[in-house]
């Protein structure tokens, strides 16, 4: 992939090939058991995110449609020429969407799993007071654009600093075959580097997204939402637990309005990681796809 690699987990055979997005801080293996659901329907192909997992971190400007950019060329190079249906969690949606708007002859259906939003809003840290409060995310966007994909790796000779995360898995892998709960916790907990000078373009993305949201439509491309019904928030003096869930939910269910032929579905009594959850379930929105 000019000089970095990207990796991937496959499982299973079948037309059309499902391609997997997981969300920020995981990996691919996190897809694992609703892939064994569909282990005998359908070819399924997750992609580690750059930096994650065992994939490199690539261009210095890691981006939502670079990682798009990126999965395209490795499908290519995997000999997956036909329509796939594209399946992606939190951040992981947005890949899906941007990798429809850039391919969009190559998108057979669309799953967005408690997707991400380009309205979304996270918790950001006031360095004077330490304090958090939740703020939409694409209004910190920095008004120089979104950087151009790129085929060429991190330079050589920048530098970088590295660490080991441990993170306990037991509480995601509670049921898993030992063998996925393994590579899941190899994937967790290897060695990450970033370069000094690696620059987020995540909420110039947002505002770009938002910006131009027609740019996103699917048309017909059939598309399915799931969204976690009741998701559990820290308030604060803004924004209350209860107002923050109203509004995830709100932006969840407002993306089927990129297709024609969309279903909106709020799933109960799951987290924001549905895929862990309810893997049956995710697996049977995929399934309705492959029929």
């Amino acid at each position: 992939m000019g000089g970095y690699e990207l990796h991937a987990l496959e499982r299973g055979d079948g037309d059309p090939t499902v391609v997997y997005f997981h969300g920020a801080g995981n990996a691919a293996a996190v897809w694992l058991p609703v892939m064994r659901v569909l282990e005998a329907d359908a070819r399924q192909i997750a992609f580690d995110d750059p930096g994650a997992g065992w994939s490199d971190l690539g261009p210095l400007n890691a981006t939502l449609r670079q990682q798009a950019f990126d999965a395209e060329r490795a499908l290519a190079e995997m000999s997956v020429n036909g329509p796939v249906i594209l399946v992606g969690h939190s951040r992981g949606g947005l890949v899906a969407l941007e990798f429809a708007r850039q391919f969009r002859d190559r998108v057979a259906a669309v799953v967005l799993v408690d997707s991400s939003h380009p309205n979304m809003m996270l918790r950001f840290r006031n360095p004077e007071t330490g304090e958090f409060s939740w703020q939409v995310v694409r209004t910190r966007h920095t008004g120089r654009g979104v950087p151009p994909v790129s085929d060429i790796g991190l330079p050589s000779g920048l530098e970088q600093q590295c660490f080991t995360p441990r993170r306990d898995v037991s509480d995601i892998v509670e049921g898993w075959r030992s063998d996925d709960a393994e590579l899941l916790e190899r994937a967790y907990n290897l060695p990450i580097c970033q370069p000094s000078g690696l620059r987020t373009a995540f909420a110039d993305e947002l505002e770009y997204m938002g910006q131009n949201w027609t740019d996103y439509v699917l048309g017909e491309i059939p598309l399915t939402v799931l969204y976690a019904a009741h998701r559990e928030y820290d308030g604060d003096e803004t924004w209350s637990s209860s107002a923050l869930a109203e509004r995830s939910a709100m932006l969840s269910a407002t993306l089927a309005s990129l297709s024609s032929n969309a279903r909106s579905i709020p799933m109960q009594g799951v987290s924001h990681a549905i895929h862990v959850d309810a893997p049956d379930r995710v697996a049977a929105a995929i399934r309705e796809h492959l029929n």
